[in-house]
């Protein structure tokens, strides 16, 4: 889960500094970081409720997943 905020997160800072050129590639390039995020944090819920943890309404906060960067 860390990882895939990190790649996210790095993947945002090359939209936010991409030049006209590159910015459709860079998007994309967020888009599927951000999508992996969501399937991680769901991968992670999934595998909480499997243990008997029903309380996962503070993923989103430990684990914030941005809307656009």
């Amino acid at each position: 889960m860390d990882y895939a905020l990190l790649k996210l997160e790095l993947a945002g800072e090359a939209l936010r500094e991409a030049g006209p050129t590159e910015r459709l590639e860079r998007e994309a390039e967020w888009r599927a970081c951000r999508a992996e995020a969501l399937r991680r944090r769901r991968d992670l819920l999934i595998h909480r409720e499997a243990v008997g943890i029903t309380n996962n309404a503070v993923l989103k906060e430990l684990y914030p997943i941005p809307e656009r960067p």
